[in-house]
């Protein structure tokens, strides 16, 4: 099963934000996203992010850092601040190995150089949504589902 396949079926539920300022890159991550997530937000700074969080509670929060505003820091440590269960995603050009202890020591759950690669992305989702889980664990639990939902499908009437 191809991991794009597999993101779709663990994502059908589930909602994400995007944080991010370039409305290009927000538009091609939005219509991505909403052919695999159940509903998709998207925010041009962390002051929108903050709110969409607080009244929407996003499952995936994927997050640029350089952003007018309140940037990508403060947006993570804002966040952190109140209630929240998201999984976070830094998608930045600002991939330096001290900006991800930093990211990392606030909590986020994996990082994306930007140009963001599409591949790269399904796979990131796939290994945040699904977990630490071993990848062909994961395919055979898939598989297994889909052949009881056919095998159900089948003995209808």
């Amino acid at each position: 099963m191809s991991n794009l396949k597999a993101l779709k079926e663990v994502a059908k539920d589930l909602s994400a934000l995007i944080v991010e300022d370039s409305i290009a890159i927000q538009n091609q991550m939005r219509v991505f996203l909403e052919k695999l997530f159940d509903k998709v937000y998207v925010a041009k700074d962390g002051i929108e992010a903050l709110e969409i969080c607080r009244n929407y509670n996003p499952n995936i929060i994927l997050t640029d850092i350089q952003m007018p505003r309140m940037n990508g820091y403060e947006f993570i440590e804002s966040l952190n601040k109140i209630n929240h269960s998201s999984k976070i995603v830094v998608c930045s050009a600002y991939g330096y190995s001290e900006n991800i202890e930093i990211f990392l020591a606030q909590g986020i759950t994996d990082f994306i150089q930007k140009p963001v690669n599409f591949d790269q992305l399904t796979n990131t989702l796939l290994k945040v949504i699904v977990g630490e889980k071993d990848e062909d664990d994961f395919e055979d639990e898939l598989l297994k589902d889909l052949v009881i939902k056919r095998k159900s499908k089948a003995q209808l009437p």
